[in-house]
């Protein structure tokens, strides 16, 4: 981690994570600069969120968002990929035309 890094900033985005499950990195980065009141750089917080999958076991997952640990992803997901089933419904739609 840089040795920059704003106090307290990695527990914070911890707590906002395991209160908000599948939070994505922009709302993450905007509720931490609001928590802190100050900017927050992206570099800042993907430090922090790689030192919390590595020492936390913050679970990230692509298209979802992040989660506390493996266990709340799979509690929170219903299994469909939002990205994915609009993908679908769009190819479904062109079949038809």
């Amino acid at each position: 981690m840089s040795k920059n890094i704003v106090h307290g900033l990695p527990e914070m985005v911890y707590s906002l994570i395991c209160e908000n499950p599948g939070v994505f990195k922009y709302d993450l980065k905007r509720m931490a600069q609001e928590r802190l009141n100050l900017r927050i750089t992206e570099y800042d917080l993907s430090d922090v969120i790689s030192c919390l999958k590595l020492h936390r076991g913050v679970f990230v997952m692509r298209g979802y968002g992040y989660f506390k640990d493996e266990e709340t992803f799979n509690h929170n997901c219903s299994g469909v990929m939002p990205g994915k089933e609009v993908r679908k419904q769009w190819r479904k739609s062109g079949d038809k035309g």
